[in-house]
């Protein structure tokens, strides 16, 4: 899935110039968490600025903002918030790969770019919505398996999906990751008939169950 499958269009964009207390209006009238920063005509995208950002340079409770308001103090301006070095990606950047970015680099949104124009936002809870859609599939059993010991290739997941098949089971979906242990796990996803029959075979070629989760269909129903 690429990111132009699932970004984020018309996206609201900021000046250097705005006021930060405006732009905390923007976001909550909006319901968004961060904007791009942009200059000129051009539109050249010079920064982001996020709700947390915003928070740091204004005062820090309500009351003292309506003090604030009422003294006529001036609200700090986008420029002196924003975070000047913005890591974007392209329309054609893999989902997966934007998602490694943003949780390396702990952000929660990125500028998508296309021809130097902002065409899109991708955020966090773009890439949970790609996430819960890509697991919403129907399945009438899911497993979670790890390795037998002592398996020269843990990392290939060969076995499993040919067990599943030799079951004549519909196989909805296969992921490989790694636990926060260091160690790799596989989650199969299946649907059949013979589908009890699988956590039997899968155990008996060495594989540890971890989890073992019937019916999904008729839960997300």
């Amino acid at each position: 899935m690429l990111v132009r499958h699932l970004m984020t269009r018309g996206v609201h964009t900021l000046r250097e110039t705005d006021d930060c207390r405006d732009a905390l209006e923007l976001f909550q009238r909006e319901r968004i968490r961060r904007a791009p920063v942009v200059r000129g005509e051009t539109e050249e995208l010079v920064g982001i600025l996020s709700e947390r950002d915003i928070l740091r340079v204004l005062p820090t409770s309500v009351a003292m903002l309506e003090c604030a308001i009422e003294r006529g103090i001036a609200s700090p301006k986008v420029a002196t918030a924003m975070t000047h070095h913005v890591i974007t990606v392209t329309l054609d950047t893999h989902v997966e790969d934007a998602a490694n970015l943003m949780y390396l680099r702990r952000i929660g949104g990125l500028p998508v770019i296309e021809e130097g124009k902002i065409v899109g936002m991708l955020t966090e809870t773009d890439v949970f919505r790609a996430y819960v859609t890509l697991w919403r599939d129907g399945a009438h059993l899911r497993v979670t398996l790890a390795p037998p010991e002592g398996a020269r290739d843990a990392r290939q997941p060969d076995e499993p999906l040919r067990i599943a098949l030799a079951l004549e089971l519909q196989v909805t979906g296969l992921n490989t990751y790694r636990s926060p242990g260091g160690s790799q796990l596989i989650s199969l996803r299946v649907r059949g008939p013979r589908c009890a029959e699988l956590p039997e075979r899968l155990s008996a070629r060495g594989w540890s169950l971890l989890e073992v989760e019937r019916r999904l269909s008729d839960q997300a129903a």
